[in-house]
């Protein structure tokens, strides 16, 4: 029997097996593809909660996949052993009732859980060898020899074909061996309400990219955006804890807006009137100094009028190639400032930047060293991928990064005692804008600021 026995027994599965197999390829199919088509929307980003939800979702799949596999060939192999059992207490049975005759043989099979088929040839049209892989019992063994039993199945069904010499009879089993349809359809049903989970998680999540995306156009100057959502989940309080919060700085900025705005104008026009009627005083120490007061002032309310349009980015930039010693030359201009107090050697220099923004970083830096240095002079450097701003003075007496900030806290005035405070400000976003560095340092008595430009 382990030679031509086995070669004589073809390995095919059930009838409900098959079917199983096909819907579990299905479900792995659909499984694949949503996890597939996850993966390239998150562009592989293992730190993204919808990466990590398709892993765990593929890897429970995968497990429970596992486990229904593991119980399925248990469940095929018991089921086996069942039927090779009851082909040997068959077998006896036969031997038991052949002097009975067929009305008694039937009559003794139907009590013992068999019944004899009366058309064998319409099941056997239609039925399929049995696949046995275990050892054989010698009874159903010696049999299989000598081609006198097949054990056959058909409909989930199992069917014991005995050749007789004059006949055959075939004697069906009213037994169940393991019903895997039913197995399919538990692993179907739970591998249905594991996906229909994992899609409605999904589906709750997918808010998030979307305000993902508002916030970074409101950071990016998007001001007329609504993240309000009538849902009642976590996300859905978060956006609207965010539209809340961008009504409210949206507001506050108009307010800023307008007051800027409002007192910038108003301050132009005493101004104005003020440099006028100076010009028509005859000239002294007082107008000397009334000239310069309202000079001053009037810095500061172009100062103002540059931080309300970098703060907002209400900025337009304009990338052109420009000469260093141009921007030099507008800034020395523009604050009035005797050619002599400046020296630089910035040769041919070639800057892709901004002009009227970096002609005010220019001009800011320009005046604090003329302003605050010790000797009211200014030396311009430029090498490959840095210009110096260098003047002669005491080292700033706190870290360089507070200068930095408008309006330092706990300063009695506009500009601190040194000055660096409303101009580096100013400097320091514009260069940000132009993706610049800017250092500081002192060296040998002198003050260097530093532009980083490579």
């Amino acid at each position: 029997m382990r030679s031509a026995g086995r070669v004589a027994i073809t390995v095919l599965m059930s009838s409900s097996a098959v079917s199983a197999a096909r819907s579990v390829r299905n479900i792995f199919a659909l499984s694949t593809v949503s996890a597939t088509s996850l993966r390239a929307d998150m562009r592989f980003d293992r730190a993204s909660i919808f990466w990590k939800l398709n892993l765990l979702f593929v890897i429970a799949v995968v497990a429970i996949s596992m486990v229904f596999l593991i119980f399925g060939k248990v469940s095929r192999k018991r089921a086996e052993q069942n039927v090779l059992r009851d082909g040997v207490h068959l077998v006896r049975l036969m031997r038991e009732l052949r002097p009975l005759g067929k009305d008694g043989m039937n009559r003794a099979l139907k009590e013992e859980g068999y019944s004899m088929v009366e058309n064998p040839g319409a099941v056997l049209a239609h039925a399929r060898v049995f696949h046995l892989s275990g050892h054989l019992p010698p009874p159903i063994r010696r049999r299989y020899e000598n081609r006198r039993l097949e054990i056959l199945e058909s409909d989930g069904r199992i069917y014991y074909l005995f050749h007789l010499p004059k006949k055959a009879l075939l004697i069906a089993s009213e037994r169940q061996y393991g019903d895997m349809f039913r197995l399919f359809v538990a692993y179907a049903g739970i591998v249905s309400v594991l996906l229909f989970l994992y899609l409605g998680l999904r589906r709750s999540l997918l808010p998030l990219k979307t305000l993902q995306k508002q916030i970074e156009s409101y950071g990016k100057g998007a001001r007329h955006l609504s993240t309000r959502s009538e849902k009642r989940d976590e996300i859905a309080s978060l956006a609207n804890a965010f539209d809340d919060t961008m009504r409210r700085i949206n507001a506050l900025e108009q307010t800023r807006t307008l007051f800027l705005r409002n007192m910038m104008h108003e301050l132009k026009t005493p101004l104005t009137k003020g440099k006028l009627t100076l010009s028509l005083m005859p000239q002294s120490d007082d107008t000397h100094l009334l000239e310069e007061i309202l000079g001053r002032m009037q810095n500061l309310v172009e100062e103002m009028a540059d931080i309300e349009a970098l703060t907002t980015q209400n900025v337009t930039l304009s990338f052109r190639q420009h000469r260093l010693v141009d921007i030099i030359d507008n800034s020395v201009e523009l604050l009035y400032l005797d050619a002599e107090r400046i020296e630089h050697d910035v040769g041919l220099r070639i800057l892709r930047c901004d002009f009227s923004l970096f002609t005010i970083a220019v001009k800011n830096l320009i005046d604090n060293a003329v302003k605050y240095g010790s000797d009211r002079r200014v030396m311009i450097v430029s090498d490959a991928d840095s210009i110096s701003f260098i003047s002669r003075g005491n080292a700033l007496q706190r870290p360089f990064e507070s200068y930095l900030q408008p309006f330092s806290k706990g300063e009695p005035s506009v500009r601190n005692r040194e000055g660096f405070g409303l101009g580096l400000y100013i400097v320091s976003e514009i260069l940000k804008l132009h993706g610049f560095g800017f250092q500081y340092r002192h060296e040998e008595g002198k003050n260097r600021f530093v532009i980083q430009t490579g």
